[in-house]
């Protein structure tokens, strides 16, 4: 949030809602550490992982690595990776979503903190989250190199 010190004040406790691995059509970037670990996790060739579950998007910066999503109603998707509710990769899912909610975008107000809240049921319940811990995701969030093509 614009005023650090109110980054102490963030509590968050995901529910595994999977309103962050649904919804609204999006973008999950990865990087080079993502790619590599969801590589090893599910033991499979670079090019293989790509072909299946991947798309390239461009940007404006050049093409970009995203995972892919599955539609699932009219103007609804799932990623790719979300099976019966859950994220069947959760111990190698990519930097941006082990770090939601704790976004730029999402920690810049309080208003848009509550904003955030009104979608997904773990923010503003359990723990508090140690300002340290945020302000790591935000560091991580901002140094997160996106796998440009060719990779």
């Amino acid at each position: 949030m614009k005023d650090q010190d109110s980054l102490s004040d963030l509590c968050f406790e995901c529910n595994a809602c999977s309103f962050c691995c649904s919804g609204a059509p999006g973008y999950v970037w990865l990087s080079r550490d993502d790619l590599d670990s969801l590589l090893d996790y599910l033991r499979i060739e670079q090019m293989a992982f790509v072909e299946t579950f991947c798309r390239w998007v461009e940007t404006g910066e050049g093409r970009t690595l995203s995972l892919l999503e599955k539609k699932t109603g009219k103007t609804t998707y799932d990623c790719i990776f979300l099976e019966q509710g859950k994220c069947s990769v959760y111990p190698a899912r990519p930097l941006q979503c082990r770090t939601y909610p704790f976004w730029d975008e999402i920690v810049a107000s309080k208003e848009s903190w509550t904003r955030e809240s009104h979608s997904c049921p773990g923010i503003g319940r359990g723990l508090l989250v140690p300002k340290k811990r945020i302000e790591d995701y935000l560091t991580e969030r901002r140094n997160h190199r996106k796998l440009k093509y060719p990779l």
